[in-house]
């Protein structure tokens, strides 16, 4: 029942793929010369992300809720209208265990008329608490976001608690993303923990399987960006 909830996220913080820049000054980094097509080699593969994930072929679910069934801050709302994707705007790959964790990664070009990366975190937080009734499901998204060190030009993660309740059933999520950019390229990495079929109790995302695929999508995006 909480398919469609990582889209949601998503469309908040999504901000992220859409205009990144360094915070050494207020202008916005240039896209960068190469197409979405070149940038597919850069997106993990199956064996680089291990830990019992499968890549799913054809993309994941398209249950996405809309704003219409969401209830949020005005500024957040106004972030979330500004800054959806159009699903053409980025490569991306999707992988699952057994127990239905899952791990996303996408990749997209900067635009340049974009806000900057700090503008990107404090769009997040204007979206700190996001709630939502589409009839069959009710529940809350927490986001907060915190700094990541690393190789990239700059990144932040987020953290996001998500709960969420149908036919007297409630269930917990945990989810973990890592928004870097490097020379105009912007990659989007997170995971959602699995959830307990008997608890319905969400487990931990693995933050640092995310952090540590960070740096491998660094090290790929270099080298598409060198060839």
């Amino acid at each position: 029942m909480v398919l469609g909830i990582g889209a949601v996220v998503a469309a908040g913080a999504g901000v992220a793929a859409y205009g990144l820049a360094n915070d050494d000054d207020d202008t916005t980094t240039a896209p960068a010369d190469v197409s979405l097509d070149e940038l597919e080699p850069a997106l993990l593969t199956e064996d680089e992300v291990g830990a019992g994930y499968s890549e799913v072929r054809g993309g994941g679910d398209d249950d996405d809720l809309g704003l219409d069934e969401m209830e949020t801050s005005d500024d957040c709302r106004e972030v979330i209208e500004s800054f959806e994707g159009d699903g053409d705007d980025e490569v991306q790959v999707e992988f699952e265990t057994d127990d239905e964790a899952t791990l996303s990664h996408s990749l997209a070009r900067i635009d340049e008329d974009e806000p900057s990366f700090g503008d990107v975190r404090d769009a997040i937080g204007q979206c700190r608490t996001i709630t939502w009734d589409d009839g069959d499901t009710q529940g809350e998204i927490g986001l907060s976001t915190e700094d990541v060190d690393g190789p990239a030009d700059d990144a932040f993660a987020l953290a996001v608690e998500i709960e969420a309740s149908s036919g007297g059933v409630s269930v917990t999520v945990d989810g973990y993303a890592v928004y870097s950019v490097r020379d105009g390229v912007v990659s989007t990495l997170g995971a959602f923990g699995a959830v307990d079929p008997a608890t319905f109790e969400g487990e931990p995302a693995d933050r640092d399987l995310v952090r540590s695929l960070t740096d491998t999508v660094d090290e790929k995006v270099r080298a598409v960006l060198e060839d």
